[in-house]
């Protein structure tokens, strides 16, 4: 799981980190039982993930847009809509089209957001539309991507950063002050007042006890960072801002 601070081309700070998914897994992250949002910092604390992203679109009660795939478990159905879907099945990582996912059995990690902006290498047309963005994509070499920006961007300069570090594929997530980020106990988060419905969260591979004799356990390091992290970004948001995201950007 490795860390780094880009740039886009206008000079906007993205938060990028890449995720082998032989030594991490991804899940949804929930907030929690009696809840129905939290901030993504409560979320991921809460769960013990290593890091938290905000994940889907929702609607103003957050009841999520589109579908969900925890743990093997669907927790919300597909929303047939121009959206895509991003999906970790047998250890591999894909993005489709809405249209195009053939079921959830096998799969055991999926969040269905819009618009696509990388498919197969080349730029998606976007719409010029201002906001912080969360965005997450997969490589050539089967890594996860999970970028956040520190502060907002144009939806088409966004899908050109996702491609210039080497995105395959890539969606959007939900952005505005929905986009916040977190890694407990490594100073690094991006802030918001938002609470959303939901959230990504990386969380390292249980691995079997090595047998005795075996020598060292081989455990990975889980991050990752330079010695000197940026510090905590707050949102450039007012106190009070809605919740909800119920018109999120249109595209393929």
């Amino acid at each position: 799981l490795a860390y780094e601070l880009r740039q886009t081309s206008s000079g906007v700070d993205v938060h990028l980190f890449r995720v082998s998914l032989a030594d991490f897994e991804l899940r949804v992250l929930e907030p929690g039982e009696g809840r129905s949002a939290a901030t993504v910092s409560e979320m991921t604390q809460r769960a013990g993930a290593l890091l938290g992203v905000n994940g889907s679109f929702f609607l103003e009660d957050f009841r999520p847009l589109g579908l969900l795939v925890s743990q093997g478990r669907e927790i919300q159905g597909l929303r047939k809509v121009d959206w895509g879907v991003f999906f970790v099945r047998e250890g591999r990582a894909r993005l489709v089209h809405a249209r195009d996912y053939q079921g959830s059995e096998g799969v055991d990690f999926a969040i269905e957001a819009g618009p696509r902006l990388v498919v197969d290498g080349a730029l998606v047309k976007v719409k010029p539309q201002r906001a912080r963005r969360s965005m997450i994509g997969v490589d050539d070499q089967g890594r996860v991507l999970i970028a956040v920006t520190a502060t907002s961007v144009l939806l088409p300069e966004a899908a050109a950063f996702m491609r210039a570090i080497g995105a395959r594929f890539a969606l959007n997530l939900d952005g505005g002050p929905s986009s916040q980020l977190s890694v407990p106990g490594r100073g690094l988060r991006v802030e918001s007042f938002a609470r959303v419905a939901n959230g990504i969260g990386v969380f390292a591979r249980r691995r079997p006890a090595p047998e005795p004799g075996a020598g060292p356990s081989g455990k990975i390091s889980p991050m990752t960072l330079p010695a000197a992290v940026p510090a905590a970004v707050p949102a450039a948001v007012p106190a009070a801002v809605p919740a909800n995201l119920s018109n999120p950007p249109s595209g393929r």
